[in-house]
């Protein structure tokens, strides 16, 4: 009965992401950009038909560029 209820949660959330057009965070890293040497943010987003990868620059301070992922965004 349990796994009923959690395989309807997870239908529903897939449904949302697919309709409403936006990606949800499920991994980052920081990396250098090669021949730049401006460190970089890896943002891996689930957008319910596949795994998006975004980059933004990374600033400690999120001043020129972004301290953290957004956790939603839209695509």
């Amino acid at each position: 009965m349990l796994w009923k209820l959690g395989l309807a949660v997870v239908a529903l959330a897939w449904t949302a992401l697919f309709l409403s057009g936006s990606g949800l965070l499920i991994g980052s890293d920081r990396d250098r950009i090669p021949g730049d040497g401006q460190d970089s943010l890896v943002c891996r987003y689930f957008v319910a038909t596949s795994i998006l990868e975004k980059t933004y620059w990374y600033a400690p301070n999120g001043f020129m560029g972004k301290a953290v992922c957004p956790r939603l965004i839209r695509i």
